[in-house]
């Protein structure tokens, strides 16, 4: 039923603190920024799944840059807590991501979606657990884009592209990030860590 299209006229500067959308239904079917910005998004939520949307399963992102700060319990990013099997394009992610627990990502704290020709630009992003510079843990693929995170901290498991690459896909990606520091257990990488389970390409 993916029977949902918005496209942006204009660039949207938001002025309260955001409510997050939940998109998990899989109705959601594209939103288009066509070239604009969502500006000072806030978000301070004691709450899991945390970003401009909650969750989002399926559907098409594209074209759209959001800058946000955004701190939440656990799976918390810009774009989504959560997302399943959506497809983000020509996206653009700045501002500062920060998780109380698990999973925190510049675009999402966890993840089974496609990135593609994408950008994270985030100043910090920062979890006790999974912390990325597109996502704190990816089962999905992230290709032909680049992080470009000041800085991606965790306890454990810190990495450029993602805090942990659990079945995923990175491919032709790059990571410029200043700091990528697991201060517990050192388990960093510049692109992600624990590749066993996942794949890692070109990068």
């Amino acid at each position: 039923c993916q029977d949902k299209h918005f496209k942006l006229g204009s660039d949207i500067v938001l002025s309260k603190e955001w409510k997050p959308i939940d998109a998990s239904d899989g109705c959601f079917g594209s939103l288009d920024g066509d070239g604009h910005s969502i500006l000072g998004m806030k978000i301070k939520s004691s709450n899991r799944n945390v970003g401009f949307f909650s969750e989002i399963k399926g559907g098409t992102i594209k074209n759209l840059l959001i800058d946000g700060d955004v701190h939440g319990k656990n799976n918390v990013g810009i774009f989504a807590g959560k997302a399943d099997e959506t497809v983000f394009s020509n996206c653009v992610a700045i501002g500062f991501v920060k998780a109380d627990s698990n999973n925190a990502g510049g675009f999402f704290g966890t993840s089974s979606a496609r990135v593609e020709n994408c950008v994270s630009a985030l100043y910090s992003v920062e979890a006790v657990a999974n912390a990325g510079g597109f996502a704190g843990s990816s089962s999905g693929q992230i290709i032909n884009s680049m992080s470009a995170v000041h800085s991606v901290l965790a306890d454990m498991y810190a990495g450029g592209i993602a805090g942990i690459n659990n079945t995923g896909t990175i491919k032709n990606c790059f990571a410029a990030s200043m700091n990528v520091v697991d201060f517990l257990t050192y388990n960093s990488g510049r692109i992600t860590t624990n590749k066993e389970s996942g794949t890692t390409q070109n990068n």
